[in-house]
């Protein structure tokens, strides 16, 4: 069932703690501005549980598509993004389109004064002026591998999709419930011991592969974006789509028996603004619970195909296929 309380002061994660600081129903890393109010202990579990994990786990999903001309909402660096010939791993800024060595190689000699520095430009000047600072009469040399990113050709992508973004769509969910109606609360307690880190005999999310071309026409190539709905009906649910690819469906409450609603939000590229409508309830397919291992790799392979046409149709051309 669903509650109404007074959510002006609670926490809308826990529904124990005093809502005293601001959560971004959209992540910050993937560029949401949009708040609710939350409780500084959850805030703090989600950052570390699971929404860095999440961003880690997308930057090479986020740098694939900057390379293909998408403006990227908040810098995002790849870590060890490949090797050069040299057997040294370079990371990619997707922001400035630039290789930068994951680590600098520092070679010094005290006794003679002398340091040579392999690395990126900045690191490479911060190591050189702390070592002047030490031995004023030193003798430097250093060599930036910072280099311009030519063709995304040698590069590959890896996704991702574990406990830590599942989390995330339920975390997402219950945001823009709150947002769009303040008083209600949905989700069970299942549901709630998942969005808290707790063990849960099933878990509440699911890969998602059908074609919801109804809420795709509400939004952008390549946004992301969340629906939430709730009737006597069908129970509240929520879809998750993130990058316009990765899709997961949530069972919030199969017996949730309050108002009525439907709430849509999405983040669109490439201003990378927030919309918020009530479009009325879809009444949407729910996602099988069960798959096979066929079903996922075609499953996966159809968010591809639909990200590799988006991209065709926001720059007119696939530089890179996914």
């Amino acid at each position: 069932m669903g509650r109404k309380a007074d959510w002006g002061k609670i926490c809308p994660y826990c529904i124990s703690n005093p809502a005293d600081t601001v959560d971004h129903i959209f992540p910050q890393f993937l560029g949401g501005n949009k708040t609710i109010w939350a409780c500084q202990s959850c805030n703090s579990l989600f950052g570390h549980s699971f929404e860095a994990a999440v961003h880690r786990d997308t930057t090479p999903l986020a740098s694939m598509l900057a390379l293909c001309g998408l403006r990227l909402s908040r810098p995002a660096v790849w870590k060890k993004a490949l090797e050069d010939e040299d057997g040294y791993h370079l990371d990619f800024d997707g922001g400035q389109r630039l290789l930068k060595p994951s680590q600098p190689i520092v070679q010094k000699d005290t006794q003679t004064g002398s340091l040579r520095v392999t690395g990126d430009k900045r690191r490479v000047t911060a190591i050189a002026n702390g070592f002047l600072r030490k031995y004023p009469s030193a003798t430097i040399k250093h060599t930036d591998l910072t280099k311009q990113v030519p063709s995304p050709d040698n590069f590959t992508h890896a996704l991702t999709i574990g406990t830590e973004i599942r989390r995330l769509a339920v975390k997402m969910c219950v945001a823009l419930i709150k947002y769009s109606y303040p008083t209600l609360d949905v989700i069970d307690d299942r549901v709630r011991a998942f969005l808290l880190g707790n063990a849960v005999a099933e878990i509440p999310v699911r890969l998602a592969y059908y074609d919801y071309a109804v809420l795709h026409e509400l939004r952008k190539p390549l946004s992301h974006w969340v629906y939430v709905e709730g009737s006597r009906q069908k129970g509240a649910y929520g879809v998750v789509q993130l990058f316009g690819c990765i899709q997961l469906y949530v069972v919030l409450n199969r017996n949730y028996d309050t108002p009525a609603f439907a709430f849509f939000a999405s983040l669109d590229q490439p201003e990378w603004k927030e919309r918020f409508e009530e479009p009325g309830l879809l009444n949407l397919w729910e996602a099988a619970k069960i798959i096979t291992t066929e079903e996922q790799t075609l499953g996966v392979r159809g968010w591809f195909n639909s990200l590799n046409a988006q991209v065709k149709d926001a720059f007119g051309t696939n530089k890179y296929l996914f």
